[in-house]
């Protein structure tokens, strides 16, 4: 009895000790990889030079040398200057790349801006803690060698970076919406066959690389003839990034309108004038002509015959924003 206490006893203390010591000591581990041997850096882009209105693009990304990344997060926002936010598009969505080089690249944040006034905008630093998973073999003194992962903590310092609003060429035209970028303006419905004289709807779509938030709106109510009575214009606005990291801006204009007599008659084409970024110039497209072809209303309508319903518009493929 007497010797079997003592092999507790004994056994107990080997735990405290265990217990005690450094848990890297205790079990003797073995890494792959060493925290001197981790290099990691953040670089920060922004788009140097942009017209006033022109959406500014943000990106960070970090360069190492480990591939086994645990988990990342922003412990540091930037201050902005003379810029408000849009919205971002990588955040919480990371996804490692080779370097080409034996490295890897971690895009951390792609994120939009607009310049709120002519000249320099800026970004301030950031950090970024990056923590890696260092594969290892442990020795623990009861069981053996077993598979384990060491985690290694790293904050990494995001540069500031700056760039600068330029102001709008003079001589813009009157009906100049104030938008900047490259956009086009399309009629959904070129042609409307219609029965009687009851309500239908026809929509515009307007669509480029700009923002479309503070822009004046396209005159659609004036391109109604006098045979078509406008009930209401609603729009359905959106901004979407695609997958080459493009913005993308979106306002639907639900046209419902009434037919007063039955006679065929067309929807004028509709203009809107912006400033294009590519050729520096001030440029105005307008949509196509919509025919509306107004037939007798049938005595007994068969089932499901009714008014001309739109079509929806096709979609392109996008990611989510978060706004």
């Amino acid at each position: 009895m007497k010797r079997k206490l003592e092999i507790m006893a004994s056994v107990m203390a080997m735990l405290l000790v265990s217990v005690a010591a450094n848990p890297s000591e205790r079990r003797n581990v073995q890494r792959d990889f060493s925290a001197e041997d981790v290099t990691a850096q953040c670089d920060a882009f922004i788009s140097k030079d942009a017209y006033l209105g022109e959406p500014v693009m943000y990106t960070v990304t970090l360069r190492t040398n480990y591939s086994r990344i645990l988990s990342i997060q922003r412990v540091d926002f930037p201050q902005t200057q003379n810029l408000s936010d849009i919205g971002s598009v990588s955040d919480y969505n990371y996804r490692l790349q080779s370097d080409g080089n034996g490295g890897y690249l971690v895009e951390l944040t792609q994120s939009y801006y607009a310049p709120e006034e002519t000249g320099v905008y800026n970004i301030g630093s950031s950090k970024y803690r990056i923590t890696y998973g260092f594969a290892a073999i442990a020795n623990d003194p009861f069981w053996g060698p077993y598979r384990t992962e060491e985690p290694y903590t790293i904050v990494v310092n995001v540069p500031a970076v700056k760039g600068k609003a330029k102001k709008l060429p003079s001589g813009a035209p009157v009906n100049f919406s104030g938008a900047v970028g490259n956009f086009t303006f399309e009629c959904n419905s070129p042609e409307l066959t219609l029965r009687g004289t009851g309500e239908a709807e026809v929509s515009f779509t307007l669509e480029g690389t700009g923002l479309l938030d503070d822009i004046t709106v396209p005159d659609i109510r004036s391109s109604f003839p006098e045979n078509l009575r406008l009930k209401s214009i609603t729009p359905h606005s959106e901004v979407v990034a695609k997958d080459d990291g493009s913005l993308l801006s979106r306002v639907v204009y639900k046209c419902r309108f009434t037919v007063k007599e039955a006679a065929d008659c067309t929807i004028a084409p509709v203009e809107f004038c912006y400033f294009d970024t590519d050729s520096r110039k001030y440029v105005t497209v307008s949509s196509l002509p919509c025919e509306v072809t107004t037939k007798a209303k049938p005595k007994n309508p068969r089932p499901g015959q009714g008014q001309y319903v739109d079509n929806p518009i096709p979609q392109t493929p996008i990611k989510a924003m978060t706004l």
